[in-house]
């Protein structure tokens, strides 16, 4: 009797048959568990995460809203709160059949239910901004009280100031955005793309070693512009320093030097933006010095989103020199859907205080996203500025509020 040897099984048909049996495996546990999400589940749960009622409930009570979120739920019993009180559903916008009522007296601009705030006043159904406006200046002109100080003529006033500021017309007193796009000069490439796509009201900022020959065909373009002081971080990680940075060690003549240096060949800048320099804007006395040699020369400073703390602003008001912060960096996050979430931030902000200003880098993705948004801006009621505009909006309400304060003081 001969052996017989067995074979040993085959891989091949091993791992058919295994891969088999994991299929059937999760088309078997699947179907389990849409079989008892089908049976058990709340059809009810399935509808939008977020519904907003437009009409009103019975007996005038707010609608019974579902949403998972809190922010809509709260927008959404304001809107309800000041709807007006009629037989029909409102739904927020006019009858293009009733002709409104012209005679309607903007000085109602006082009620506080109802109408929408455009720049910080409230304008009734019926009502027109520059009505509202008009006749809140005529109330204060004949109470004795401080008018406010006109955009316009505080966009004049900086330009008189610094003649490298560009022309800005906003005269009914619209919400303004300035945007600086910087980094300008490190690619020649993306930086000929950025000067030539991007909108004239952009306001660009260049690096320190930038060429000449791309501030001026930024200027030729329309675009105000801007050169990157480089200044001494907390840490500057693997990063070397410029050769012309600002350092708190210093002494006062070697920053200057440095200063003369990183301005040399930028002609008709309209002032520096701070980009990094977290440690160098901290230390009072150096920032003092410098502050006081760029108000000699006329130039702005603006600061970067980057930079939270800083004693640029003390130095500036106390030299009258014009200056303006950013409030938000439109791409840390190089990502379309996160650059259009801050520039949506933006126009927030400029609605609710008048101006707004944002920083951001010449990727070819922000200078794509800006310019598409820039395009459908004034659509909304908002102005694409230079940001001189929005440094003198913040000199406008320096000067206003200034003005106010002395008015009170004179009557007690």
């Amino acid at each position: 009797m001969s052996d017989r040897k067995t074979a040993d099984p085959s891989p091949f048909r091993s791992g058919v048959t295994h891969g088999f049996l994991s299929v059937a495996a999760f088309v078997v546990v699947s179907g389990l568990v849409g079989s008892i999400v089908h049976l058990t589940g709340d059809p009810a749960e399935a509808g939008p995460n977020i519904v907003i009622s437009l009409f009103d409930g019975e007996d005038g009570q707010p609608s019974n809203l579902k949403t998972r979120f809190t922010s809509p739920m709260v927008l959404a019993s304001r809107i309800l709160e000041t709807a007006e009180d009629n037989s029909q559903p409102n739904l927020g916008v006019d009858d293009p059949t009733v002709t409104p009522d012209r005679a309607t007296p903007a000085a109602t601009n006082d009620v506080q239910t109802g109408g929408i705030r455009i720049n910080g006043q409230r304008v009734l159904p019926g009502q027109s901004f520059r009505q509202v406006n008009q006749a809140n200046t005529d109330q204060s002109a004949s109470s004795g009280q401080i008018t406010t100080v006109s955009l316009q003529t505080a966009v004049e006033d900086s330009a008189a100031r610094n003649p490298n500021a560009r022309t800005f017309d906003n005269p009914d007193g619209k919400p303004i955005i300035a945007l600086v796009i910087g980094g300008i000069g490190t690619s020649y490439r993306q930086s000929l793309t950025a000067i030539d796509d991007l909108p004239e009201g952009v306001t660009l900022s260049f690096v320190p070693d930038a060429s000449a020959e791309l501030l001026r065909r930024a200027r030729r373009q329309g675009h105000e512009t801007l050169a990157e002081l480089p200044m001494e971080a907390q840490s500057r990680g693997r990063t070397r320093p410029h050769q012309n940075t600002l350092t708190v060690n210093a002494t006062k003549d070697e920053n200057a030097y440095r200063l003369r240096a990183t301005l040399r060949n930028k002609p008709g800048i309209y002032g520096v933006i701070s980009y990094n320099g977290s440690k160098f804007v901290g230390d009072g006395l150096a920032v003092s010095d410098i502050a006081s040699n760029l108000a000699g020369r006329g130039l702005a400073f603006v600061q970067h989103a980057n930079l939270n703390r800083t004693t640029f602003e003390v130095h500036a008001d106390s030299l009258d020199m014009d200056y303006a912060a950013a409030n938000v960096n439109i791409d840390s996050r190089p990502d379309a859907a996160e650059i259009e979430k801050s520039l949506l931030a933006l126009e927030s902000v400029a609605i609710e205080n008048g101006a707004a200003l944002g920083t951001g880098f010449a990727f070819p993705l922000t200078v794509d996203v800006v310019r598409d948004w820039a395009a459908r801006l004034e659509d909304k009621g908002i102005l694409l500025a230079p940001v001189s505009a929005v440094a003198a909006a913040r000199a406008d309400l320096i000067q206003t509020t200034q003005l106010t304060d002395t008015s009170e003081t004179a009557q007690q």
